[in-house]
């Protein structure tokens, strides 16, 4: 289905409909907002999210300390919102999210804070997907997203980085980059961490990880982790075409396995 949305820059307001704006603001207000999928015709299913602002009680004297709030704006495939999260606390089990596509991650912490920050900042609209597979309950000091145990949370993926496909290399061959280039794993919600003003729990604000808003109830949750956990023991190799990170998150999250950035990319480079 296509969706339609529109970016609003009012501090109180809600709302989609069709259009596009200037790049998202941060919205000092506390905040709540519901999706629904209002069916246009047979073919055509558009996504209306409604927002909610209101002013944090016991900031009327401070102003400076309101919570920062990021308005959703639309995924490349006009049919999905996508919000960026500040606070990643607000992370549960079953969440699909994106981050900016980072091709040599883990080479260098700076290049991963410039590409996240490319992506924050919506200069880059190339997306890597994944699943949040453990609710973020906390953040530790030296900035970490920790689950419940106390331990680092964990994401699903299909992802590998430079170093780890030269490891691959020596552990399984090298015809294994051509049968799985990208394993699907599960790996620390911190590789895809980068904080604007300072680390620590009482400071820290994310960058560049943006949630796919969806109505998900504990069961769907659940049902998400259930078959991500069920990949995980044996999954399809890797495809960029046919089965890539957005195509799994898409299957695991909404049962549609589609990737947007395909036909984008392949119209934008014949084009």
């Amino acid at each position: 289905g296509m969706g339609v949305g529109q970016r609003s820059g009012a501090g109180s307001g809600s709302g989609a409909g069709s259009g596009a704006g200037s790049s998202s603001p941060i919205v000092p207000l506390t905040r709540s907002w519901s999706t629904s999928s209002i069916p246009m015709d047979e073919d055509v299913t558009a996504t209306m999210a409604g927002l909610k602002y209101g002013v944090q009680g016991g900031y009327d004297d401070d102003q400076s300390s309101l919570p920062a709030v990021a308005i959703p704006t639309m995924y490349i495939d006009d049919a999905h919102l996508i919000q960026e999260i500040y606070d990643l606390t607000q992370l549960k089990h079953g969440d699909h999210c994106v981050v900016g596509l980072n091709p040599i991650r883990k080479v260098h912490p700076w290049i991963d804070a410039v590409f996240m920050w490319a992506g924050s900042w919506e200069i880059l609209r190339l997306y890597h997907h994944f699943i949040v597979y453990d609710d973020v309950v906390s953040v530790s000091n030296d900035g970490i997203a920790l689950n419940a145990q106390g331990i680092p949370a964990m994401i699903v993926e299909y992802s590998n980085t430079p170093i780890g496909a030269i490891k691959q290399v020596f552990r399984r061959g090298p015809l294994s980059l051509y049968s799985d280039p990208a394993p699907f794993q599960k790996i620390e919600l911190n590789d895809y961490q980068v904080w604007s003003g300072g680390r620590g729990a009482s400071t820290h604000r994310s960058s560049g990880v943006y949630r796919v808003m969806q109505s998900l109830s504990d069961s769907h949750r659940q049902r998400i982790i259930e078959s991500a956990s069920s990949q995980l023991t044996s999954h399809e190799p890797y495809s960029f075409t046919f089965l890539n990170c957005e195509h799994a998150a898409f299957e695991l999250s909404s049962q549609r396995s589609v990737s947007p950035q395909v036909p984008m990319l392949t119209w934008n480079l014949l084009s």
